[in-house]
């Protein structure tokens, strides 16, 4: 021991270890499931490149396409990101999201019978269907009993770090 009054105390100093809830089967289930529909959407851009309307450039149809795909992929990057990491309120923005998509799908299929059908080709409401049906799964798989106890109990170990 030293006698200087003035010396530091030796004690070993650490930040305090807050263990993070493991992430339950069914939320891995179901962000994977939201990974599944976000790919379900390269096809249709496929089908935007084999089916370009005449007097419009490739090159115009491509940028479209590209541009609505990367803007879909960086929503479903954030969103489906902030669920695995336990973020509750991304389980709201994709249920208000996945309810937007269904009602405009249930009146896309309303009036399908009404549309010329080259404007929606039976394969691309076939898609967009199943995409819906995936969303609302993973919608529901997220909002479960063992989803919404990780949930809470992960903005609780967040709180605690703070």
């Amino acid at each position: 021991m030293n006698d200087n009054p003035y010396t530091p105390p030796r004690v070993e100093v650490a930040d305090i270890e807050h263990a993070m809830p493991t992430r339950p089967r069914v939320v891995t289930i179901a962000v994977s499931l939201l990974w599944v529909s976000a790919a379900c959407s390269l096809p249709s851009l496929a089908f935007e490149l084999s089916e370009i309307p005449l007097g419009v450039s490739v090159l115009q149809t491509v940028l479209v396409g590209l541009i609505g795909l990367l803007a879909a992929f960086a929503i479903s990057w954030f969103l489906n990101g902030a669920a695995w990491k336990g973020r509750n309120w991304s389980r709201w923005a994709l249920g208000i999201l996945t309810a937007v998509s269904t009602l405009a799908l249930i009146l896309i299929l309303s009036r399908l019978p009404r549309l010329n059908p080259d404007l929606m080709p039976r394969h691309v409401v076939a898609q967009y269907v199943a995409q819906t049906v995936m969303n609302i799964i993973a919608v529901a798989m997220l909002c479960s009993p063992g989803a919404n106890a990780w949930f809470r109990a992960m903005t609780a170990a967040r709180s605690r770090a703070i």
